[in-house]
């Protein structure tokens, strides 16, 4: 038996709905876990009646015993990242396998394929970090070798059986406290370096970043809106279109992007950075569809490639308004 896990704390709960929202039209009939250290009465109550009104299936559990005190954490992260180490051991027992899926994502197509896959015998299949490994440096510190592979842990299939066999919780939560220097990326990298061996690579369609410099798809079943591309803090991020879908159907519809100016040099530079790219982007899509060759990309800019995603983003938006219609309907029948 199978389950998808997510983890969020209060303020994260509108992301979360927006995610369950999107399992339950696209990839309906999975049993759906939260984890979290502490939600009001108030969001749970919502949660629950969203996943009635869905016919969906929704557990939320309290995480909030787990002693994460002693893990590092810095920048933007919070201590609830070190959550997803947990989540083997926070999930009911007869559950076999479990997908992990950050709350900045928005699935857009069945992960039946994907979790129905032949894991060879792996603890985890995840997505491999392109940006990561290409920085041979920054994978030697974390004793990753050459043809070893760093994943993105945002989309993580988890073979709970050899998860725990592996012991990966209790070394993983070891190499962070003893290599606190070597962390950057939290969870992330204790994962790949104490997992690397025990992981299968997974095509990026499970975990495709709209801005990506280096990936292109046209088919991408689970869009991640990795880093600081959020459609809730940037209005016109390629595939906010599909966030705001979802988003809207939930008990927390309303949000405001606020208006952000330029407060220094620096941030008027990178203003004029993002602008020149998005033209260059803009420009390029419309010689692509004149059958003109295209400008040459000076560097590789996630605003430039986020404006060339466009088009499958508004192919995306248009399916997911037509599932959305049939899954309520067949619901309501």
């Amino acid at each position: 038996m199978d389950c998808i896990c997510a983890i969020a704390d209060e303020n994260f709960i509108p992301h979360f709905s927006t995610l369950f929202c999107s399992i339950a039209i696209n990839s309906p009939g999975y049993h759906v876990i939260l984890v979290s250290t502490g939600i009001n009465d108030d969001s749970r109550r919502k949660l629950e009646s969203f996943a009635a009104e869905l016919e969906a299936s929704l557990d939320i559990i309290d995480a909030s015993a787990v002693d994460l005190s002693q893990l590092p954490t810095f920048g933007r992260w919070s201590k609830e990242v070190w959550l997803k180490l947990f989540l083997p051991d926070l999930v009911p027992a007869h559950f076999t396998r479990m997908l992990h899926l950050d709350c900045d994502m928005v699935v857009v197509d069945s992960v039946s394929e994907l979790v129905e896959m032949d894991m060879q015998g792996a603890a985890i299949a995840a997505v491999p970090d392109v940006t990561i490994n290409a920085m041979p440096t920054r994978k030697c510190a974390l004793g990753i070798p050459d043809n070893g592979t760093y994943f993105n842990a945002g989309c993580l299939l988890v073979d709970l059986d050899a998860w725990r066999k592996k012991e990966i919780r209790a070394r993983a939560v070891e190499y962070a406290l003893q290599h606190r220097e070597q962390i950057q990326f939290l969870d992330q990298d204790a994962l790949n370096a104490v997992a690397w061996g025990d992981t299968i690579t997974i095509g990026n369609r499970w975990n495709y970043a709209p801005g990506s410099t280096v990936v292109q798809l046209e088919n991408p079943a689970i869009v991640h809106f990795i880093g600081k591309l959020k459609p809730w803090k940037i209005k016109n991020v390629s595939g906010a279109s599909i966030y705001r879908h979802y988003r809207k159907m939930t008990p927390w519809p309303h949000y405001s992007i606020p208006r952000q100016y330029p407060r220094s040099m620096h941030e008027w530079r990178k203003a004029v950075h993002a602008f020149r790219y998005s033209m260059l982007g803009k420009l390029d899509l419309a010689r692509k569809k004149l059958g003109v060759r295209q400008i040459s990309n000076p560097e590789k800019s996630s605003i430039y490639h986020m404006e060339l995603n466009r088009p499958l983003f508004d192919r995306l938006y248009d399916e997911q308004k037509n599932r959305y219609i049939k899954r309520i309907t067949s619901i309501a029948g």
